[in-house]
């Protein structure tokens, strides 16, 4: 069985970005905060940390990156509002793409300082490493209690001296299964994608032969029929994919083509030393407060 959980969040994040596509979304969220550039290890934008402060951390963190690969990125913030912490930093890792492409190792550490919020953004690639579970330990228990001191730079140190040590394997990234399934999981991620565009392709082109009538009405069954059967995955996953690709390919033109710009723009990276490579992201992680 796939992760049905990892699964049914990629599906929402599908859809999350056809609404932000939307002229309607594209109006409202010229109301939201931009994103600063990352264009370094630590960004703070409340003078929380000291320039000496930001050297040490900056110093592990491309240690981190230069011995295995994984792109940590801090980022300090006064308030995420009118968006919640997750919605922010969500926004920054796919306008980033911090770690690399195909390996997906990134990571963020997001603060909203006033907001007394965290989040923790972990890239496909180390979701078997640093888990959802584990990722709200680490909030909770190894940074919030520095934060409610007031010491800001002693919970961030600590948080990726624990990020650290699990990249580096020096902690057991998690239950022995968990590893074993991350194979299986990218191969249904990848059947997932290609069910997605050859039904979106299928179902157009019965748009133009046979109309906008017949098309939903044989191409959705079709794709649900196909997912079910021949793959075998759960009934409630099946209608979904079915439902996702018929309103994929119901879409105007226009808005495909707004897609695909919007995808290369994220994906031109920040032309600088730190810029990200091209991770990608589905939501794993955890938020935290104190």
């Amino acid at each position: 069985m796939p992760n049905l959980h990892r699964w049914t969040r990629y599906l929402l994040l599908c859809l999350m970005q056809l609404v932000a596509a939307l002229p309607a979304a594209n109006a409202a969220s010229s109301s939201l905060q931009e994103i600063p550039p990352l264009t370094s290890p630590v960004i703070d934008m409340t003078g929380t940390l000291t320039a000496g402060q930001q050297q040490q951390l900056s110093q592990k963190l491309r240690s981190l990156q230069d011995k295995y690969g994984a792109q940590m990125q801090v980022l300090i913030i006064a308030s995420s509002a009118p968006e919640d912490a997750f919605s922010y930093s969500m926004r920054a890792v796919e306008k980033s793409k911090l770690g690399t492409a195909k390996v997906d190792n990134g990571l963020l550490l997001f603060i909203a300082k006033n907001d007394r919020r965290s989040q923790l953004q972990v890239g496909y690639g180390l979701e078997g490493t640093i888990p959802d579970v584990v990722a709200s330990r680490l909030l909770d228990t190894v940074m919030a209690p520095y934060f409610r001191q007031g010491d800001f730079y002693g919970g961030i140190n600590a948080m990726v001296d624990a990020a650290y040590q699990r990249i580096a394997g020096e902690i057991p990234p998690g239950p022995p299964d968990q590893s074993s399934r991350s194979n299986n999981d990218n191969q249904q991620g990848i059947s997932v994608f290609v069910i997605i565009v050859l039904g979106i392709v299928f179902i157009k082109i019965m748009r133009a032969v046979a109309g906008n009538i017949i098309a939903p009405v044989a191409g959705a069954p079709l794709v649900f029929a196909f997912v079910w059967l021949v793959i075998g995955w759960a009934l409630m996953m099946s209608a979904g994919i079915a439902l996702l690709v018929l309103l994929l390919a119901w879409l105007p033109n226009d808005i495909w083509f707004a897609l695909l710009a919007s995808t290369q723009r994220g994906r031109s990276g920040t032309g600088n030393s730190w810029g990200g490579g091209g991770g990608g992201f589905g939501g794993g992680g955890a938020s935290g407060r104190w």
